[in-house]
């Protein structure tokens, strides 16, 4: 009986030690001081390859910058100045590909810059999208099956719209703002069938076929300052969406119903959600509070906030395609 036991407390006290050390250590800095970086995005080939955007203020008439580290963030060099980035996004299967969303500021000009080199050249990939000086980009998503195909979600005091190009930014069609309205800042493509697609403002659209046609799944206008989802890479039934200056839900029937799936989490204008890219029960989220984490599919979340210093403002997160590295 007594070996059993100590075999028992032998595998329990191995466990323990290996959930010790599978979790996250704390934070480090790794560079990039008082730079407000609102995206960062991970090479999903090389994770060693990270991109960082930061915004322009123009109160303290500061430029935001457009970074790359070839290093996991030992090291930065400038790509671009004089910019204001709200989103990076980078083709998940050729990862040379690099659409940036800009914002319209005082200082800035708003709009989508494309490289096609891993950042070393840059143009502009706007022509055809409603632009002005309350107008910014908020998002971009290129197809993850085709090199042509990109949308872009726009928004401003006045309202924005979604668009879409064939030819890899050379040209965007807006769809029409009666159909998707108003703000947007949320592009997801089902991981399981790319062809249906998810938009975001504070309203949840979906097309079942590569954008011909969209259907309002949830309208939250009354509630929500925007909206992030994350969709279950296994079983794409299940979507996530947290509403900003709300709550965090989950949906078992892509978005018929919704349940709350927040407890632990106090602090609720979401910023960024997603889910691990090697465990679909593990996921993240930020909100000014910090960040949090959840290993059982949104039933609890903790946070994990350790190594941060004090007095600072929580923008974004990423994590690399190995789920090693987490960025924020």
């Amino acid at each position: 009986m007594y070996p059993k036991l100590l075999i028992v407390l032998s595998l329990f006290l191995l466990s323990y030690i290996f959930n010790l050390i599978a979790q996250p250590q704390e934070w480090q800095f790794i560079g990039l001081e008082n730079e407000p970086i609102n995206s960062i995005a991970v090479n999903p080939f090389d994770n060693s390859i990270i991109y960082a955007g930061s915004g322009s203020n123009f109160s303290a008439g500061t430029y935001g910058k457009l970074f790359k580290s070839i290093n996991y963030g030992q090291t930065w060099d400038t790509l671009l100045t004089g910019i204001s980035v709200s989103q990076i996004a980078i083709h998940p299967k050729k990862p040379y590909i690099i659409y940036v969303a800009l914002a319209s500021t005082n200082l800035t000009v708003p709009g989508i810059i494309k490289s096609v080199n891993s950042g070393s050249n840059w143009f502009k990939a706007d022509s055809g999208i409603t632009l002005n000086f309350e107008i910014s980009v908020g998002a971009v998503a290129p197809h993850p099956d085709s090199i042509d195909v990109v949308y872009a979600g726009t928004g401003g005091f006045f309202g924005g719209k979604v668009y879409k190009s064939i030819n890899g930014g050379e040209f965007w069609k807006a769809y029409n703002p009666d159909v998707l309205c108003c703000n947007f800042e949320e592009i997801e493509f089902d991981p399981i069938d790319p062809s249906t697609i998810y938009v975001a403002s504070n309203r949840l659209y979906r097309s079942t076929n590569d954008g011909k046609s969209w259907s309002l799944i949830k309208d939250w206008t009354d509630v929500a300052s925007g909206i992030k989802i994350a969709i279950d890479y296994e079983n794409n039934n299940i979507l996530y969406a947290g509403l900003g200056n709300d709550r965090l839900l989950k949906s078992f029937d892509k978005g018929s119903s919704w349940s709350f799936a927040d407890s632990g989490i106090t602090h609720n204008n979401y910023h960024e959600l997603f889910i691990d890219p090697n465990k679909n029960n593990k996921l993240y989220t930020v909100t000014s509070g910090g960040v949090s984490k959840t290993e059982d599919s949104g039933n609890l979340w903790f946070p994990i906030n350790d190594g941060f210093s004090e007095n600072i403002y929580f923008r974004t997160i990423s994590i690399s395609s190995s789920g090693k590295n987490l960025y924020c």
